[in-house]
């Protein structure tokens, strides 16, 4: 059976991710990209998965670099991820405009994220046009600021999947954690997995868009 491509195109965007800005770092050399296929993995440990295009500049950086970060963004500045579906001037303080700072393993996190995760690179599996890169979380922290909605890729409302970024316990993101500590007063909360001593870089990949269909494109950030 043949799929009609335009029909599997329209099914395909129906599935509703929260789009995010995917940092990355190799050497000297960073980058920040437009993503949606992102998602949790595992509780334990606490394991994210980024589907990055072979052909990106993200794919390189995090193959050499053996690490990423997740950064989630307010739903009001939708602007951003148009910037970021191209490769991201870096001028040394920020990528394009928007400040950012080495996180735990070296990859950029925005200060101006909701929330971010930095993740080390501990699996990678390749799917045709698209590598999945899992990484754990080894930090995270969340930018306390008033009520705020996450930027989803499509209008329609769905169902939220997991809890609200804390400080829980040995792992962040993981509800119903044995120890919690007691919440933080500071602006932002940061935690930091008992792993992070033993990060161990691993080849990662970058986005190629969302269009299944092949399409003549500029460079992929």
């Amino acid at each position: 059976m043949v799929l009609d491509v335009e029909l599997l195109n329209k099914v395909m965007w129906k599935i509703a991710n929260t789009l995010a800005l995917v940092g990355s770092r190799s050497g000297d050399e960073r980058n920040a990209m437009t993503a949606s296929w992102i998602t949790q993995l595992s509780m334990e440990p606490v394991l994210i998965g980024v589907a990055v295009d072979n052909e990106a500049i993200t794919h390189r950086l995090i193959t050499q670099g053996g690490s990423f970060t997740v950064n989630l963004w307010d739903a009001s500045d939708a602007r951003v991820f148009v910037k970021f579906s191209k490769p991201a001037v870096d001028d040394g303080a920020t990528l394009n405009g928007r400040a950012v700072r080495a996180a735990t393993t070296g990859a950029p996190v925005f200060d101006e994220a909701l929330a971010w995760m930095d993740c080390a690179v501990r699996h990678r599996l390749d799917l045709g046009t698209h590598t999945l890169f899992v990484g754990e979380v080894v930090d995270a922290a969340e930018r306390r600021r008033g009520p705020s909605r996450l930027h989803e890729r499509h209008p329609h409302e769905v169902r939220r999947r997991q809890a609200p970024l804390t400080t829980v316990g040995r792992h962040p993101l993981v509800p119903g954690s044995r120890s919690a500590s007691s919440p933080s007063t500071a602006s932002s909360t940061s935690i930091r997995s008992s792993r992070s001593s033993r990060l161990q870089p691993t080849p990662l990949s970058r986005p190629r868009g969302w269009a299944l269909a092949p399409s003549s494109r500029s460079p992929l950030a």
